[in-house]
């Protein structure tokens, strides 16, 4: 397809359609600006970007804590710096410096001595080079058509690669360690051996074995935060990280990580907009980005009144609604908005209940609106819905399995090698059927099974045409996609009942002491389960 360059007077981006962060990997198309031209196009985007951050810019730019003379920093050895250039991605784009990851890597061994020197000397001033803080912002639409820059863009920064490298060890000697001392249970997001996988179970075990048979209400609150990490404030952040036990010398190096930022828009090869400053906010796609937004988040808690997860800036609140209680969801909602003050956007309810006569409960306010009682909603990319039964979520996968099946004819079409086909078949296309299927596998009736199963058929009869479906998986050297899920099921609860710091173990059902001389000492004893959906749960199961 076309790449425009800056000069036409095209009123569309158009782009490969496969995605890559170097360039616009969307088709934007904004009606308001049929009449601008790409150049036009990226400074309005830009613009829209950085517009709503003014509200959140300082009166006076952060300072500096004072330091002593010898500094507690422990220098990186090239031994470190050269292995890390060694384990760079060649494929990924370069930021604004224009220094490509496989020359980093191609070059690691000799390249380890001055880039070590550039690091400590970085972490020595406790500054870093002013290149370091420009990004390239690709702006990835959220929904199409995009209707709205503000809302329906995500800013996704292409930082510099040294820049990357020198966080990756200010995150791993400092940050990460000094984070997970304080960090909350429910936070999910950026933790080792956690995914949003195990977050979903987490939430799916409390809330079907909270409504096991006894009439109760579970509502659910889902938060979105609209641009959460563009929408930081720098001076409460600092003021956060001061609690950590970090040195001075690194509050400082991030001080001037988030100070002086400057970005702008790229759409494609040869076409940006015009450089605008940052004054709030982490930027996305950096290493220290996320970990500086789990600090921010941290302390939003809401002290036993419900149960609360969050997955780096998604939060979901829950309450158990016993029949006849009053419910404190109002209660929870309040401290959350309260903390969240006027950040959050789209807020919505779920409640799942199976009582024959449902309890009529107050609706909860929100910034002075009642929120909308929803009967399905994404959360973290799976599709719950009010009866816990998942015909909606498995259709809207096999909808946008399918729609990555051309691709794959088209490669086919390519006479692209049978090994090539199946990776991506395996990477890209039974990747979105599987996704957190742990959560909802044990659950589905078998025609649902059948449906996904479906799915592999047609791509195994474009890969191997003329083969049976179990021959073409004997052929290929693959599971079928039950078994491979069945198999991905064993592996997680393995992972989580083999480690007893896990976050998931304490939930577990162990067995005690038997009044009963067995043979075989049994390991677990299963609840007593009322209904089949808390007995088809992945813990229980």
């Amino acid at each position: 397809m076309k790449t425009p360059s800056c000069g036409g007077r095209k009123s569309n981006v158009y782009v490969d359609p496969i995605p890559t962060f170097g360039n616009v990997t969307n088709h934007i198309h904004i009606e308001e600006l049929e009449d601008c031209d790409n150049q036009e196009l990226a400074n309005t985007i830009n613009q829209a970007f950085l517009e709503p951050l003014e509200e959140y810019c300082l009166e006076q730019p952060l300072t500096k804590f004072p330091t002593t003379i010898d500094s507690k920093l422990r220098e990186v050895s090239e031994l470190r710096v050269m292995k890390l250039l060694a384990t760079l991605n060649p494929s990924k784009a370069c930021g604004p410096d224009e220094i490509p990851n496989w020359l980093l890597k191609e070059y690691a061994e000799l390249l380890a001595v001055p880039v070590s020197k550039i690091i400590n000397s970085s972490f020595k001033e406790q500054r870093l080079p002013k290149i370091w803080k420009f990004a390239n912002i690709s702006p990835l639409p959220k929904v199409k058509p995009v209707e709205d820059l503000k809302k329906h863009l995500r800013p996704i920064s292409l930082t510099p690669c040294l820049s990357k490298v020198a966080e990756e060890f200010v995150v791993v000697d400092y940050v990460k360690s000094a984070v997970l001392k304080v960090l909350d249970p429910s936070q999910y997001g950026a933790v080792p051996k956690l995914s949003t996988t195990q977050a979903l179970i987490h939430m799916l075990h409390h809330w079907t074995e909270g409504c096991d048979g006894n009439g109760t209400t579970v509502r659910i609150t889902l938060y979105d935060y609209k641009k959460a990490f563009d929408f930081v404030d720098h001076k409460i952040l600092v003021r956060k990280l001061c609690n950590l036990d970090l040195p001075i010398e690194i509050i400082n190096w991030i001080i001037d990580f988030l100070s002086d930022r400057s970005q702008r828009i790229k759409l494609s090869e040869g076409c940006y907009s015009e450089w605008g400053c940052v004054p709030s906010g982490v930027p996305q796609g950096t290493k220290l980005g996320p970990w500086l937004f789990l600090v921010l988040i941290n302390d939003l808690k809401i002290n036993n009144v419900g149960s609360i997860w969050k997955y780096v800036d998604d939060t979901t609140t829950s309450e158990i609604v016993v029949n006849g209680a009053n419910s404190k969801s109002q209660v929870i909602a309040n401290t959350v908005m309260q903390w969240s003050s006027e950040n959050s956007d789209e807020c919505k309810e779920l409640r799942i209940s199976f009582a024959k006569i449902k309890p009529q409960l107050a609706p909860i306010v929100v910034s002075n609106q009642e929120l909308k009682c929803v009967e399905s909603a994404k959360l973290l990319g799976v599709t719950i819905s009010n009866n816990l039964a998942w015909n909606d979520h498995i259709g809207q996968t096999i909808k946008k399995a399918s729609k990555r099946m051309l691709f794959l004819v088209q490669l086919k079409r390519a006479k692209v090698s049978r090994h090539e086909l199946i990776l991506f078949y395996t990477s890209c296309i039974r990747s979105v059927l599987t996704y957190a299927s742990p959560v909802f596998f044990y659950a589905l009736p078998m025609y649902l099974k059948k449906d996904l199963e479906r799915v592999e058929k047609r791509a195994l009869s474009i890969i191997c045409p003329g083969l049976a479906y179990r021959e073409a998986l004997k052929f290929l050297h693959i599971d079928s996609i039950l078994d491979y899920i069945a198999n991905l099921c064993k592996k997680t609860f393995s992972s989580i009942a083999n480690d007893p710091a896990h976050r998931l173990y304490s939930m577990l059902p162990f067995s005690g002491p038997s009044r009963y001389n067995l043979r075989l000492k049994r390991r677990f004893v299963i609840p007593k389960c009322r209904t089949e959906r808390l007995k088809n749960s992945f813990l229980v199961r």
